[in-house]
């Protein structure tokens, strides 16, 4: 069995901070709402989701079901995009001799582009014209 990496983690754990914050949001936001209005709003919903029952009867135990589940199956692609094997295969796909480096920053993207255009082996740098204008090397120019 392989250990998660990182970035699977990190996919994860982003697409269940989605659910949880959407959920939090509407919470802050019916506790943001004066009482009056709040309670309004509940009986509204409790109004149009009892009228919603009544139209699709016990159906909506199956959506109790399936939500959960595409949620699931909408984390699992973002976890299965985030393996090693998956980015191996983005990286292959690129064309032969090509360094892909993300950086954090503007001055880091320069500092990497820099970097790569003093190896000898390296005939050209191509970076976005910000970094490309930035890079003392001619080898760095811009796509």
């Amino acid at each position: 069995m392989e250990w998660p990496t990182q970035s699977q983690f990190n996919a994860g754990f982003r697409y269940a901070g989605g659910y949880v914050a959407t959920g939090g949001a509407v919470i802050a936001t019916m506790g943001l709402l004066p009482a009056d209005k709040a309670h309004a709003i509940v009986d509204a919903a409790q109004k149009v989701l009892t009228d919603l029952q009544q139209l699709v009867g016990d159906s909506y135990l199956l959506g109790a079901l399936v939500f959960p589940i595409a949620m699931g199956v909408i984390a699992k692609m973002g976890w299965n995009s985030a393996s090693t094997s998956n980015q191996k295969q983005s990286v292959m796909a690129a064309e032969p001799n090509t360094v892909i480096v993300k950086a954090s920053t503007p001055e880091a993207a320069t500092a990497a582009a820099s970097a790569a255009a003093l190896l000898p082996q390296v005939s050209q740098v191509l970076a976005a014209k910000p970094v490309a204008d930035a890079a003392p090397s001619d080898k760095v120019v811009a796509k």
